[in-house]
């Protein structure tokens, strides 16, 4: 096996098994080496998307350029920007452990348990631990019609800040990582560029989650500040129902999946423990 064959095995290796150190070593690598024998590898492809997706992601959760809509309760909306380039920011501190959190915005096909406007979800592929591609159905009142949206999702710790964040946004083209696409559903597709969930461990029993999204309902009779109006407020009844979820996360669906996801979920404590464990040293 040549030196770039190997290479790209190894690559492949770490990508399905979410090893972002690896990745990342593997990366540096393959910079020394002819970059171009490596761009048609798909998994080589979507790193480096997921890469600039961080980056750009980072700099929104970090920006000063947002303004305070509201604040209460230990929740706050923010936004920044107009028309197609308007971004809302949504933090809510949470009185859990960073476990039961992670366990529910984890399950991604149950998002309508707490974003409102879901009426159906379903998973078309989750190539591993900390990828996913999934169909949602979105129904808004009137007088907006129903909207399809396919997101694609990757999870990466961010072990020096005690934390995850979960990239997502629209997948594009007729394949994900190498599988077809279902074809789109004969209604409007909602729009989502970019987003991302950030979860940071503050202590064993309180977690931050920021959510900040680009997004846009498709929308072409209405004005695009009336629309922004209205993703600032419903953003903050959101999270309400977030923190609700997780507060009251045993004896819920989401304790079920962690029994039945054993595997997965044994997964992620050893991850926390090892990070846990690591800062008592």
């Amino acid at each position: 096996m040549s030196g770039a064959s190997s290479l790209i095995e190894s690559f492949r290796s770490a990508f399905y098994a979410d090893d972002i150190s690896s990745q990342i070593e593997l990366y540096n690598k393959i910079e020394q080496e002819d970059r171009g024998k490596f761009l048609e590898v798909q998994e080589f492809q979507k790193f480096l998307e997921n890469m600039e997706e961080y980056e750009s992601c980072n700099q929104l959760l970090h920006s000063d350029k947002f303004q305070v809509v509201t604040e209460a309760e230990d929740i706050k909306i923010e936004s920044t920007g107009s028309g197609n380039d308007f971004y809302t920011r949504s933090t809510v501190i949470i009185p859990s452990g960073v476990f039961e959190t992670l366990a529910v915005l984890y399950e991604t096909d149950l998002l309508g348990n707490w974003v409102s406007s879901i009426r159906g979800s379903e998973v078309l592929l989750q190539p591993s631990r900390f990828r996913k591609l999934l169909r949602y159905h979105f129904s808004f009142p009137w007088p907006v019609s129903d909207r399809e949206c396919i997101l694609e999702f990757c999870g990466i710790p961010i072990h020096d800040e005690a934390a995850v964040i979960i990239l997502m946004k629209n997948a594009k083209g007729e394949k994900y990582l190498g599988t077809e696409l279902p074809s789109r559903r004969e209604m409007t597709q909602l729009i989502v560029p970019m987003g991302c969930l950030y979860l940071q461990i503050l202590s064993p029993q309180r977690t931050k989650v920021v959510f900040c999204v680009n997004a846009s309902a498709n929308i072409t009779f209405i004005p695009n500040w009336l629309c922004n109006f209205a993703s600032k407020h419903i953003m903050y009844y959101m999270m309400q129902a977030l923190r609700d979820k997780i507060v009251n996360f045993k004896g819920s669906v989401y304790e079920e999946r962690v029994t039945e996801k054993k595997d997965t979920y044994d997964y992620i404590m050893n991850m926390i423990r090892e990070y846990l464990d690591s800062q008592g040293e």
